[in-house]
């Protein structure tokens, strides 16, 4: 129930905290059964979870971490992961977003 978990994130954060999140975003990187995966979700969806429950966005961008083969996402490389080369959320298949509590 990630809507309950997002809900028990939020909650749990004190006024001025943050919680970092990150996620493969369905419009690059379709859902295809990964077993390390239950869905994968779009920027308005992570925005929306964010407002309900009354969280800022501080940040968002995306990258990728991972290789393609036939269509699908196959290895994930951590060290290609680097804050200093932010993306669009549209142009790379992992999402990172910063939500503050007011």
């Amino acid at each position: 129930d990630y809507e309950s978990f997002f809900w028990v994130l939020a909650k749990s954060l004190k006024p001025g905290g943050s919680l970092f999140s990150s996620c493969p975003n369905e419009n690059i990187t379709p859902y295809n059964g990964y077993k390390w995966h239950w869905r994968h979700f779009v920027p308005s969806e992570m925005r929306a979870f964010a407002k309900q429950n009354g969280l800022e966005e501080v940040a968002a961008f995306s990258t990728t971490c991972g290789i393609y083969k036939n269509g699908k996402s196959c290895l994930f490389y951590p060290h290609q992961i680097r804050n200093d080369e932010p993306r669009e959320l549209e142009a790379a298949g992992t999402m990172f977003f910063e939500f503050r509590k007011p």
